[in-house]
């Protein structure tokens, strides 16, 4: 529904029904189900515009649901992939939205979270985030990659 909704006050309360309903479950089930979910959902499609809205979504499910972010960054290494190739996209908007998910999912997991990720994606992600910011020209992206 968060990719085939085009109204954003309809697609944000959906985002935050969606977090509310997996905070309430206080289990690891929902979350797996959820993330296999969006990287499936990310792996099937050629195009990453649509998915402004799952990145927003998995970006507020970090901010509210900490403990999610050690699971993504142990255990779905190919979802961090993609969000890494998300990066190249040229909306910036879209990128924004993808690097505060990185930002939630290094923030949230404490200062060994970039420890966690394989050092090939990390590596990655560090040459990424410097291309973004250095070809950046909103405010929140530079403000993001910063």
């Amino acid at each position: 529904m968060l990719q085939s909704e085009e109204d954003p006050v309809t697609v944000e309360k959906v985002d935050q029904v969606l977090v509310q309903l997996l905070l309430e479950f206080q289990n690891e089930l929902p979350f797996h189900f959820v993330l296999d979910k969006v990287h499936k959902q990310l792996n099937d499609q050629l195009s990453v515009k649509c998915f402004l809205p799952t990145f927003n979504f998995l970006g507020n499910l970090l901010k509210t649901v900490p403990n999610v972010a050690q699971s993504l960054l142990t255990q779905y290494v190919p979802l961090l992939d993609l969000l890494c190739s998300a990066l190249v996209y040229p909306d910036e908007v879209l990128k924004t939205s993808v690097v505060n998910v990185w930002l939630q999912l290094l923030c949230t997991s404490g200062d060994t979270g970039a420890q966690y990720l394989p050092i090939a994606t990390r590596d990655r992600l560090c040459i990424l985030l410097l291309q973004t910011l250095n070809s950046a020209s909103s405010a929140q992206l530079i403000k993001n990659c910063a």
